[in-house]
């Protein structure tokens, strides 16, 4: 009975840990209004991808996604920009950044850790791509 008592706490503690993981939400346009528009969501997709970020894409353009859509617009304060990051835990949505933010941060990832120690002392909120990101599930 012990074991079996230990067999399905583990599963518990690792359905627990699964729950706490954040999930990415890129929000994206299938219709683009710009070139840039086009081009900075290709590379979103590259960054995550890179990060081996898993991600679901929502196309704000579809009108199945439109409340969804303006409740994240909402959250970030930028409607009609695309694309913009997001993390969802447990149906909150919390703004990760825009491209602008993403871009910079995945530029900094090569930087040594005094680099990245300097930052963090002055601006102590300032999190890296990988910590930003740190809580959502990553392929294998």
């Amino acid at each position: 009975m012990a074991e079996e008592e230990t067999k399905v706490a583990a599963e518990a503690a690792g359905a627990a840990e699964e729950q706490a993981k954040g999930k990415c939400i890129l929000l994206v346009s299938s219709t683009p209004h710009t070139q840039a528009h086009e081009k900075h969501t290709a590379r979103g997709r590259a960054v995550l991808q890179a990060r081996k970020i898993v991600y679901e894409e929502v196309d704000g353009a579809n009108e199945e996604n439109r409340e969804l859509r303006n409740e994240l617009f909402a959250i970030s304060g930028k409607r009609g920009l695309y694309p913009q990051f997001f993390i969802a835990y447990g149906g909150h949505y919390f703004f990760a950044g825009d491209w602008e933010k993403i871009e910079s941060l995945n530029e900094m990832v090569e930087l040594d850790e005094a680099t990245i120690a300097s930052i963090k002392s002055a601006d102590p909120d300032f999190l890296t791509l990988d910590e930003l990101f740190g809580t959502c599930e990553r392929a294998a």
